[in-house]
């Protein structure tokens, strides 16, 4: 019973207040003398009636459908994928420590969220552009092209690699040994001047 007179509890007041107006002309004698020189300005009492009655009729209405109203209209400008505005970068080592001249793998990731939905977003996958057909990115530490992303998580797309002696990212141990082999460091070396 208390959640009713808590939901309601406004719309039980203005209408327990709206009986006191209309019975509490018939308990002053003095109201119709005191109302004369207001009367050619106010409507008859039968379409003020209807018309106060209509207003409290679509105010308690109001009142019930606002948090619906309002639940929809926040729902309709929730983006729920994101993009964050900074492209990570993670830096693998890529010949032993103390070897000269040390070569980084610096890999770009970019990152995709869900933070703005309830639902889980389905085959999420980012494409390329650039001078020919969309390359397709890659998951980080996958081989697969694709992801479900829950509510409140992150996937990381690999845009690129760059193989330099600087290390730019963020420093990372990389499981499962180089991502290049000796072959293709010698290579690099060889066209580095």
């Amino acid at each position: 019973m208390f959640w009713l007179f808590k939901a309601f509890g406004r719309a039980i007041a203005v209408l327990l207040a709206w009986f006191g107006i209309l019975f509490l002309a018939k308990d002053i004698s003095e109201l119709p003398d005191a109302l004369k020189a207001w009367r050619p300005l106010v409507p008859d009492r039968e379409t003020l009636f209807i018309a106060f009655s209509g207003l409290l009729v679509l105010w308690i209405a109001w009142s019930d459908a606002r948090p619906f109203v309002h639940n929809y209209l926040a729902s309709r400008k929730r983006h729920p994928i994101g993009v964050d505005p900074t492209i990570y970068c993670e830096s693998h080592l890529l010949r032993e420590p103390g070897e000269k001249p040390e070569l980084w793998d610096n890999v770009y990731y970019l990152i995709v969220n869900n933070d703005g939905g309830e639902r889980t977003l389905r085959n999420v996958s980012v494409s390329l552009t650039f001078l020919g057909p969309p390359e397709r990115c890659v998951l980080k530490d996958s081989t697969a092209f694709t992801a479900d992303i829950r509510h409140g998580e992150r996937a990381y797309f690999e845009l690129g690699r760059i193989v330099c002696e600087a290390l730019v990212g963020v420093p990372h141990v990389r499981s499962g040994g180089r991502s290049l082999s000796e072959q293709e460091i010698q290579v690099y070396l060889h066209n580095v001047p």
